[in-house]
């Protein structure tokens, strides 16, 4: 090669900003930038689960003495990542605490739910730490939830039914002498309220003669509510003065327990 000729290669090449070995360069560098932009990417493309709160009170459970208490309590999850989130088995400290959640993948921007379950005989007051296991990258990742509570114990009063009084007043009946017969019909209304926890029955109502009679509802009482029973008064005998009848309402208690509520329906007949 000439010496022009080599001149000529030099000043093209200053001209460009280039030399062969500075362009391989650059073509290496942004080949490397892209690649790491790429792998940046995918290092972020994952599940990542968002929880209002890792502690939560159950509150007060109320059981029977010596009985197993149960606790449900639920709370929801939201996936804030890109991947779908796997809820793995949330485990426990031991004592009868686990956490259920759903098995199907919580998608990106998408809420699922899981449940913290506990039941124990002990435990006045309760609190229980628990690890929820996702996957992310292939590899498993964890949360510390806290949930904390307590029971109360309590003894069921079963079905308790009162009258708000155990003694009545029909009232006055006229023209005594002269009714004979059964078209003379009065009646009275006997409230009875169920102030025990479970549901009371009625099955029986007995007065202490043939003159009088008792319907009363057949379908169980349930706490709190207050029903009617209905006191039917016929009078048949030529006879005035005053009189008293005797009822007996009788409902299941506690135990399949008979109880007896017993009262008394006065009244006066004139002529």
């Amino acid at each position: 090669m000439s010496c022009h000729a080599m001149q000529t290669l030099t000043l093209h090449s200053r001209m460009s900003g280039h030399t062969p070995t500075t362009f391989g360069h650059g073509l290496m560098k942004y080949r490397f930038t892209y690649a790491l932009l790429f792998l940046t990417v995918l290092a972020h493309s994952q599940p990542k689960p968002q929880l209002d709160s890792t502690t939560w009170y159950c509150g007060v459970s109320k059981t029977d003495s010596g009985n197993i208490f149960h606790i449900e309590k639920r709370f929801e999850i939201k996936n804030i990542g890109d991947e779908p989130l796997i809820i793995q088995t949330g485990l426990g400290d031991g004592g009868g605490a686990h956490i259920n959640c759903q098995k199907e993948p919580i998608a990106p921007g998408e809420s699922g739910f899981c449940e913290f379950v506990y039941g124990s005989r002990g435990d006045i007051k309760y609190r229980r730490k628990l690890k929820l296991h996702w996957l992310s990258d292939e590899r498993e990742k964890e949360i510390l939830l806290t949930f904390t509570g307590g029971k109360k114990y309590y003894t069921h009063k079963g079905p308790i039914l009162k009258a708000d009084s155990n003694t009545y007043r029909l009232g006055v009946i006229k023209g005594g002498r002269n009714r004979i017969d059964s078209h003379h019909l009065y009646t009275m209304r006997i409230p009875l309220v169920n102030v025990g926890d479970q549901p009371a029955v009625l099955t029986r109502a007995t007065t202490s003669d043939g003159g009088t009679m008792l319907t009363w509802p057949k379908e169980p009482i349930m706490p709190g509510d207050t029903v009617f029973c209905i006191f039917h008064y016929y009078h048949l005998a030529r006879r005035v003065g005053p009189f008293s009848k005797s009822v007996t309402i009788t409902y299941m208690g506690r135990d399949e327990k008979r109880i007896g509520i017993y009262m008394h329906v006065n009244g006066r007949i004139e002529e």
